[in-house]
């Protein structure tokens, strides 16, 4: 009976370690959250405030004359 006992107590020893064990490397788990949204750009605000200058110049033509009914 002695020798029995001589294997069987190291050996519940052993598997309560083995099994407690399993907590500890679960704490080391690492979950990875998503990456933060990408910050939205604000569009500048159209301005007139400078010096302006332009030119307009514009001709039309056609092949049609104008006539009355």
């Amino acid at each position: 009976m002695q020798a029995n006992l001589k294997f069987a107590r190291p050996l519940a020893v052993a598997l309560g370690l083995f099994a407690l064990s399993g907590t500890a490397y679960a704490a080391d788990v690492v979950s990875e959250e998503p990456p933060a949204p990408a910050p939205i750009a604000e569009l500048p605000v159209a301005s007139w405030a400078g010096p302006y200058a332009g030119l307009n110049v514009g001709y039309g033509f056609s092949g049609h004359t104008k006539e009355k009914d």
